[in-house]
């Protein structure tokens, strides 16, 4: 198996963005489904494995050779490190009039297509538009123990910012909006270890989240 493709997002009813790693090439995709057409909007390039090092008793020859394979190794890794962070994926909205870009390092831009003007937002979680594509939401985590959500209304342009709160150690994610744009479902769960994600659904006109279930990566319909 050369690799695999994840988290499709649709953009019409013939378009569809889609994440791919194949054997270690990170592709940002839109296939045209009425064409067949499949186009790589941005790649990582192949990133390669770094290998480790063997230590063991050195003579002054051989340390110096250890010097230069850890300058190269240090080399390779921060270019690694920067293909990784202009990773990003395509986040299209409902009606076709906007798309979010959210970058691996949790940077986003709001761009209008019709005018091709660009707006920089909070670093964040990946974003969920609204079914209407009037407003989209994302995560900023604004300490350990809470988490902000943060609600944009792209035609009046302004911005709602709901404290939820969580458990210590604890991240919110993974939302998706009900059908008439008033409730929003997401996860929440560990940074690390053991404990169990849990569903939350917010209601935004009572400003007021239950716990529903155990569970990770709700869509609601």
């Amino acid at each position: 198996m050369d690799g695999f493709s994840t988290q499709p997002r649709w953009e019409s009813a013939n378009k569809l963005y889609f994440f791919s790693n194949i054997k270690g090439d990170l592709h940002e995709n839109m296939v045209n489904l009425k064409t067949g057409e499949v186009k790589t909007i941005a790649s990582t390039g192949k990133i390669p494995v770094v290998k480790a090092i063997p230590i063991k008793d050195l003579d002054e020859k051989e340390d110096e050779q250890l010097k230069k394979m850890i300058e190269e190794l240090e080399r390779e890794t921060r270019e690694i490190i920067k293909r990784l962070q202009g990773r990003f994926k395509i986040f299209p909205s409902p009606d076709g009039k906007h798309i979010l870009i959210h970058y691996s390092t949790g940077k986003m831009v709001l761009v209008d297509k019709k005018s091709k003007k660009e707006k920089a937002l909070n670093y964040g979680s990946e974003p969920s538009w609204s079914k209407d594509g009037n407003k989209f939401a994302y995560f900023i985590a604004s300490d350990e123990l809470k988490d902000t959500l943060v609600v944009w209304d792209v035609d009046k342009g302004i911005q709602e910012k709901i404290t939820v709160s969580t458990k210590k150690n604890e991240e919110c994610f993974s939302l998706s909006w009900n059908g008439d744009s008033k409730q929003i479902v997401y996860t929440c769960g560990p940074v690390a270890g053991p404990e169990e994600s849990w569903l939350y659904i917010f209601n935004l006109e009572t400003k007021q989240s239950f716990k529903l279930t155990q569970g990770g990566n709700p869509d609601w319909y």
